[in-house]
């Protein structure tokens, strides 16, 4: 078996280009939306529930926008009680011009948002109107 010589800087540089060439694997950016608080969970312990929305996953195809979103629970003292967002998050997609919002069913086919409220509205502000650059994130 024959080996192929190189020089140690060679195969660092080999090495640099492949390790900065791979893709990341990153997680979502999640902005909060909206909290709902509720009275119908005191007994529980649920305070209400909170819209969270991955700004990451935001595509805008003309006039239509995809993103991810995904909802918590929270106590009564206002904490989520699950931080998990990346896991089984649900797709969401915006008609930009006319702004109605559309939910996706397991099974792949959309259906439309009609409620009129204020997550909607800020849903369709965050997605439509805003770009990722005017958020902060830390």
């Amino acid at each position: 078996m024959k080996f192929l010589k190189t020089s140690t800087s060679a195969t660092i540089t080999s090495l640099t280009i492949f390790i900065g060439s791979t893709p990341l694997f990153a997680q979502g950016t999640w902005i909060e939306v909206h909290r709902v608080k509720t009275d119908a969970g005191k007994k529980f312990d649920i305070g209400g529930v909170v819209h969270y929305i991955d700004m990451k996953s935001v595509v805008r195809k003309g006039n239509i926008a995809y993103y991810n979103w995904n909802i918590r629970l929270f106590n009564n003292k206002g904490r989520v009680n699950d931080s998990n967002l990346d896991e089984k998050p649900s797709g969401g997609r915006i008609n930009c011009r006319d702004k109605t919002i559309w939910g996706n069913k397991n099974n792949g086919t959309w259906f439309p948002i009609k409620t009129d409220n204020k997550t909607n509205t800020l849903t369709f502000e965050m997605v439509c109107e805003k770009s990722i650059n005017s958020f902060k994130f830390w």
